[in-house]
């Protein structure tokens, strides 16, 4: 079974970014865990803290429940810290605690904040300790106790302004089908409701490129900005009973989950059983998940 490990800084900012492509996860059977580090009580509730004599408590307590109807409509396990927010104030121990995350979920596919947002500094906080932890979750001598675990991919989801974050997306995620039930999701924020036009438009607008890609009418689509690059050999070998993230990175027709293949002018070799390490690169999206090109000197994985 696929596993996918969402991080979130706040309680619902992972509702709006990628809320369509965990739906389609979940209805691809894959096991889904959204993990927020706080609530954002403190600088993302601003319509709560109108109300007379409102506390941080109060107010965090509002937005759990918000966070927990989102993830109850999707269908998803959710882990919620208390670390604070405006700001998060990430140590080493909270390294180790993401650390320890990590080698038990042992995903296969991590989503979280973009790492440049001059806006939120919790956001990019929350991308480095997600970073940083995948770094020290391979380490052999690092909570030597717990069995060592190397992150394959982490993909960054698009921010409130992407172009005030040099957001470049390289995969596109169709959520057409499971609009609708992320909009249900969205809808289970009152203090944040303004956020919904947001990303409904956003999610119009990433369509655009989407239905260019697939050749197809795509209305509602996701964007996301690779962390890390590929590494394989070149095969044909390819099943097609699992999702293409998990399959070897063979060539790949038709995306699982409704993953687009951004257009490019060279054509290479495509990767079987990659594996993904560590760094940072471009990305060819395809696959139900943010898919990567890697480096030039090694071939172009699958799309």
């Amino acid at each position: 079974m696929t596993r996918v490990t969402v991080v979130s800084a706040h309680g619902m900012d992972w509702v709006w970014r990628t809320g369509g492509t965990i739906l389609k996860y979940v209805k691809a059977g894959a096991e889904v865990t959204v993990v927020c580090l706080s609530m954002g009580e403190r600088g993302e509730s601003a319509s709560a803290w109108a109300e007379p004599g409102q506390t941080a408590e109060r107010v965090r307590a509002v937005r759990l429940g918000e966070a927990e109807k989102a993830a109850a409509v999707a269908g998803v396990e959710l882990r919620t810290y208390d670390w604070g927010d405006y700001p998060m104030v990430i140590d080493d121990e909270r390294r180790l605690e993401m650390v320890r995350l990590l080698r038990e979920l042992r995903p296969d596919v991590v989503l979280t904040h973009g790492r440049r947002d001059p806006n939120n500094p919790d956001h990019v906080a929350t991308a480095k300790v997600v970073e940083d932890a995948a770094i020290w979750a391979r380490a052999h001598g690092r909570l030597p106790e717990l069995p060592r675990f190397v992150v394959g991919q982490i993909h960054g989801y698009e921010p409130e302004f992407p172009e005030f974050c040099d957001f470049k997306p390289d995969t596109y995620i169709d959520i057409s089908d499971v609009a609708d039930q992320k909009l249900e999701m969205m809808r289970c924020s009152q203090v944040q409701e303004f956020m919904i036009d947001v990303y409904e438009q956003r999610a119009r607008y990433r369509a655009i490129m989407a239905g260019l890609l697939l050749n197809k009418k795509v209305t509602h689509a996701e964007a996301f900005e690779s962390f890390l690059p590929a590494a394989g050999t070149c095969s044909d070998d390819q099943p097609s009973d699992q999702p293409v993230h998990s399959r070897p990175r063979g060539p790949v027709r038709g995306p699982a989950l409704g993953g687009v293949r951004r257009a490019r002018r060279r054509d290479r070799p495509r990767v079987a059983g990659a594996q993904r390490a560590h760094g940072s690169g471009d990305q060819a999206a395809g696959g139900g998940v943010p898919r990567r090109r890697p480096r030039r000197h090694v071939p172009e994985p699958a799309r």
